[in-house]
């Protein structure tokens, strides 16, 4: 990860992170610290990431913006451990997902698969099911459950194994996930992420997590970002900033050596066939 500011809280505020506990039966309160964050599987999730990525994150602040949201898995986190005044999410493939975990996440039945079918027909079936219903805000929400890696009915088609979230966990997460929306009330676009990065200032903060330079993803298109353009973006950026990134040769000349990392190995081959 690499950043514009090196004003962060480090280890110490890692630490504060970690150590926060949650209770996954937790009713709606008035405070957003008292959540515990859900996760939806996603491309390139940060999940595992996001505590570092919180600590490292100052800690105030007017906006929050993930600028590439993907299915909000730093958002859910920051939530219940930054004070901010505003958030803001913002992804041209996934918007709608937040409106819709918005509107339905407290209430959608989570499909759970019979001992009797096997895990590939099960998920198959569901996508035939829900990919048929013009996006509803039912196919919305049991996306990341039911396709590969969370990639989309159309991207990557249906789950072929077990492994992913079981029906009780994944309602859970949706039950979380509709009561911090309405807690935090962020604002929700599919704007290109220059249009975001105009509106941010110096007591914003910007969480770019975009399609890694090179990577094949097949959430996204080829043409769906300009590097190069982004990295001048943030290299004038008036706004604090995280880019989560590989070392790329372009990025440390630009910005130095990233202040966090961790080898991680994500496969992504949307040339594979799809199973609907």
């Amino acid at each position: 990860m690499f950043t514009g500011k090196r004003e962060t809280l480090g280890a110490a505020n890692l630490n504060r992170v970690s150590d926060r506990t949650f209770s996954p039966n937790l009713l709606m309160t008035n405070s957003v610290n008292a959540y515990r964050a859900p996760s939806f599987a996603y491309w390139g999730s940060k999940t595992k990431q996001a505590p570092a990525i919180c600590a490292s994150a100052p800690p105030t602040g007017d906006i929050f913006a993930e600028v590439f949201a993907g299915r909000g898995n730093v958002f859910w986190q920051a939530s219940s451990v930054l004070d901010y005044a505003h958030w803001w999410l913002n992804d041209t493939r996934t918007g709608d997902f937040f409106s819709a975990i918005k509107r339905v996440g407290h209430k959608v039945v989570v499909p759970e698969r019979d001992g009797s079918s096997s895990h590939h027909l099960f998920y198959k079936e569901q996508c035939r099911r829900l990919s048929g219903k013009n996006y509803s805000d039912e196919a919305r929400v049991l996306e990341p459950y039911l396709t590969r890696n969370g990639g989309g009915y159309l991207a990557v088609g249906a789950r072929t194994s077990g492994g992913g979230p079981g029906a009780e966990g994944y309602t859970r997460s949706l039950r979380q996930a509709h009561q911090i929306m309405h807690a935090t009330n962020p604002v929700i676009t599919n704007w290109d992420y220059e249009q975001v990065l105009e509106c941010l200032g110096p007591n914003d903060f910007a969480m770019v997590d975009p399609p890694y330079i090179g990577a094949s993803v097949g959430s996204y298109g080829a043409a769906d970002l300009d590097h190069k353009r982004l990295i001048i973006w943030l290299k004038y950026a008036k706004f604090r900033w995280i880019l989560c990134e590989y070392p790329h040769l372009v990025c440390r000349r630009t910005f130095g050596q990233p202040f966090w990392s961790k080898r991680v190995h994500r496969p992504c081959h949307p040339d594979r066939p799809r199973y609907f």
